[in-house]
């Protein structure tokens, strides 16, 4: 944990942020956490009082100690949330058991473009008996949008594009997420 910071990394801070700018409690719900990585995100649903969450990141190993102890964390390691469906049988032998869909899911995906994001969330959703994610106003998903990975081909600099030259580029480079914001309304 990062001295000062009240989660175990401060990714928590982010979501903090913005369930109170939302406003949204999660208290009681079901959550889904895709980029998990050390928990941050995890660590704050928690702490705002979600009854579970399942957590998914493709690494290996960075998962905080203290989350993997909880026993209402569903830690999904070596899983790539991009491909998965949690509705699938297959998947019920990694602890989806009793998998019965999320009120909502938070992401932090790194290299991953909104487009391919937001529909793999929507599989997480509760779903009605036709198969549809629920439209509920206290369902959904946040999403951490990383501007330089919505960004068009050439406005992005840098060995690994990790950069905007100029101030008015990282302002839109995000608006290849914008389809896709009001998606759930």
């Amino acid at each position: 944990m990062e001295e000062g910071c009240p989660y175990v990394s401060r990714g928590g801070l982010k979501l903090a942020a913005a369930l109170e700018a939302i406003p949204l409690s999660v208290q009681g719900l079901t959550c889904a956490d895709l980029g998990c990585s050390t928990g941050g995100f995890t660590d704050c649903l928690l702490q705002q009082g979600a009854a579970r969450v399942y957590s998914v990141d493709t690494a290996y190993g960075q998962f905080a100690w203290k989350l993997r102890q909880d026993k209402r964390v569903t830690l999904l390691e070596r899983t790539n949330a991009l491909h998965m469906n949690p509705w699938k049988p297959e998947r019920r032998c990694k602890g989806l058991a009793d998998f019965a869909g999320v009120d909502w899911v938070v992401i932090d995906l790194g290299w991953t473009k909104q487009k391919l994001a937001i529909p793999a969330a929507v599989r997480w959703l509760r779903q009605d008996d036709a198969g549809d994610a629920v439209a509920n106003p206290s369902r959904g998903i946040i999403t951490l949008i990383k501007p330089q990975y919505e960004a068009p081909p050439g406005m992005v600099h840098g060995k690994a594009g990790g950069y905007f030259e100029r101030c008015a580029d990282h302002r839109s480079g995000g608006t290849g997420a914008g389809p896709n914001a009001r998606l759930g309304d």
